[in-house]
């Protein structure tokens, strides 16, 4: 019987854990991540590459692309997820959730505008599309087509080395200003700002979006053509509980991560709400069954502390260099909670609070 070398086939997996997709593949977010750590590893290859071709390119996500014959104009590019090719740049791809079928119009788009105005001339500006300025390396997501821009983010190259906790708060830093500190239409993280009110299960999308993030920095930051610099695991299991977001390099572990969310009240549960208006006796009662319940000082310091002696356990379990607590703040009152700060300081885990505001600036 043949021996099976499991070290090399570990090696193997390790080596193209960050470029796959953390959900199902035949959803949105797949495609974006798909897209994202394509992109990255393209912009990490180029450097081993000469006469990049610069200009916007867009990939749009068409589920009917198997099925559908060849569009005029357009192009099939065969191995196109395997080789990445160097002119991206004024080209429109038009492709399914996994890259298996790629077709290629060949343009000469230097802008959003001109993707845009290429994309209704084809009649497909209603589907989600993924634009990239190859010159800035900016990434632009619209995800309901042309309409409006969902949000933007830059991947950065050029990331310090070694990897460092100092390293990774400043690519959570860089994500927090582009993406999460406003209200934006995606992440979804309010289910009305105005109010307030967090969406459903905000930790969850908080830690995916970061998560598809960091993967991608991972990918694009490649000192050779085949090897990411680290990797970025997610909900990590072992004795001491689940790491939210765990770092590794070169097989060692260099962050631990734990992230919770403070609000300033719950998401509203329909079923709850209409039992306690079923059981209201009062008009006051059944005036108050439909708003949203406030969440006291008292549990999101609770849910703090927890959250900081989890940190402490996942750094002596996995003997990582370095832990964090990372608190996203959606309450009321930009302030710090002082006591949770004592406790990670004392046990030399890094605190870092970003507060989220529920409104854009004046």
């Amino acid at each position: 019987m043949t021996q099976v070398d499991t070290n090399k086939l570990k090696s193997i997996a390790l080596r193209h854990y960050n470029s796959i997709p953390s959900t199902r593949g035949d959803t949105l977010e797949s495609f974006l991540q798909l897209i994202f750590n394509w992109i990255a590893e393209w912009i990490a290859d180029k450097q081993f590459r000469n006469n990049i071709k610069p200009g916007y390119c867009a990939f749009v996500l068409s589920s009917n692309i198997i099925a559908d014959d060849l569009p005029e104009g357009a192009e099939e590019i065969l191995y196109f997820k395997d080789d990445t090719t160097p002119n991206l740049g004024g080209n429109v791809y038009l492709t399914d959730y996994a890259l298996n079928r790629v077709l290629r119009f060949t343009g000469d788009c230097h802008d959003l505008s001109d993707i845009s105005y290429f994309l209704q001339n084809e009649n497909v500006s209603d589907l989600p599309f993924v634009a990239f300025d190859v010159e800035t390396q900016t990434i632009y997501v619209f995800i309901n087509g042309g309409g409006e821009l969902s949000y933007k983010f830059l991947l950065r190259a050029d990331i310090p080395q070694p990897f460092t906790m100092d390293v990774f708060v400043e690519m959570l830093d860089d994500i927090y200003r582009q993406n999460l500190k406003y209200p934006e239409a995606y992440p979804p993280i309010w289910h009305a700002p105005k109010d307030r009110v967090p969406c459903k299960d905000t930790e969850v999308i908080i830690q995916s979006h970061l998560c598809c993030m960091l993967r991608a920095r991972a990918q694009g930051s490649k000192k050779s053509s085949s090897e990411s610099e680290w990797l970025t695991l997610v909900e990590e299991k072992h004795n001491a509980g689940r790491v939210d977001i765990t770092i590794y390099q070169n097989q060692d572990c260099i962050v631990v991560s734990e992230l919770k969310v403070l609000r300033y009240c719950h998401h509203p549960d329909s079923n709850k709400r209409d039992k306690k208006f079923a059981q209201a006796k009062t008009k006051k009662e059944r005036e108050t069954a439909y708003k949203p319940q406030k969440i006291s000082a008292r549990r999101n310091f609770l849910w703090a502390m927890h959250g900081a002696r989890q940190a402490v356990r996942y750094k002596k379990s996995k003997a990582a260099q370095s832990a964090a607590l990372v608190l996203y703040d959606m309450r009321d009152k930009d302030e710090d909670i002082p006591e949770v700060q004592d406790k990670c300081y004392a046990n030399n885990v890094r605190y870092v609070r970003y507060y989220l505001y529920n409104a854009l600036p004046d």
